[in-house]
């Protein structure tokens, strides 16, 4: 059975239409206040809602240090056509349509992708029932979530077990050591937002597998919608929209700027 909180958006897109104006001056404020970075944006029937300046804007909102980390800079953004979740989906597999009438309802469509490269795909939202600004403005807060992902998910990468992480500090950890600590911190307190708690266990806790290691894709998610409300200041969670993101989890914030602050350590394999 497919979890609406993955699949269906209406929840997010009613919080953000309800709180606009606020959520748009944030936003305006946002991008006029950093500066642009490089992107590849390839839209030529122009079905973002975002011109490349903004979105140029929105890569500004990372430190330098995290875009230096990503797997592309500057990221790769192509435009596709609608593409809604049909019946059938579940929590491990979205079946996918591009005919509404198979959707699971009209707010159930994709936002944006990574693939294997980290080429981002952003899918045009159609007419779902809210307001273009609306749109908009999720549209940004989807981006920014796929932009996150060309940073972590690299990271968490099974074949380089020896990525590492300095932080201004001047401390140097694991890749993979770091985001453990930072599952075993965020598993005491409620999901970020609406969308990463789909990926808990009924009782909050991350999955693991068969060995007791954490499972990489929920931790990730969790990661980069802090990543999302840290960058934004704002976030949709199970009780809906708020300006205080990281109330009520510890020390969560000040980890997520010291990790998007903190450069990579590439260091060779050592043989004897």
């Amino acid at each position: 059975m497919a979890d609406e909180r993955l699949y269906d958006h209406a929840p997010r897109f009613l919080a953000i239409e309800q709180a606009q104006d606020e959520v748009s001056a944030r936003v305006e404020y946002l991008l006029q206040s950093h500066e642009p970075q490089p992107v590849i944006v390839d839209d030529p029937y122009r079905r973002l809602l975002l011109s490349p300046e903004e979105i140029s804007r929105l890569w500004g909102l990372f430190p330098a240090s995290a875009r230096l980390r990503a797997a592309n800079n500057p990221p790769i953004i192509n435009v596709d056509t609608p593409r809604w979740f049909a019946h059938g989906s579940s929590s491990e597999e979205p079946a996918i349509t591009d005919r509404l009438e198979e959707a699971l309802s009209a707010t159930a469509h994709g936002l944006a992708h990574n693939d294997e490269n980290y080429v981002i795909t952003v899918h045009e939202i159609p007419e779902n029932g809210f307001s273009q600004a609306t749109k908009r403005l999720v549209q940004a807060g989807a981006l920014i979530h796929e932009m996150a992902h060309t940073i972590t998910d690299p990271e968490l990468n099974e074949t380089d077990p020896l990525k590492r992480l300095e932080f201004n500090s001047g401390r140097v950890v694991m890749a993979r050591d770091w985001f453990s600590a930072f599952a075993e911190l965020a598993e005491t307190q409620p999901p970020i937002s609406r969308y990463s708690a789909a990926y808990r266990n009924p009782d909050l806790t991350f999955p693991i597998d068969a060995n007791g290691y954490y499972l990489g894709t929920p931790v990730v998610e969790e990661m980069v919608e802090c990543i999302n409300a840290e960058l934004l200041g704002y976030i949709v969670n199970m009780g809906g929209l708020t300006f205080e993101p990281f109330a009520g989890h510890g020390t969560r914030q000040v980890d997520i700027q010291r990790y998007l602050q903190a450069r990579a350590v590439q260091e060779a394999i050592k043989t004897i």
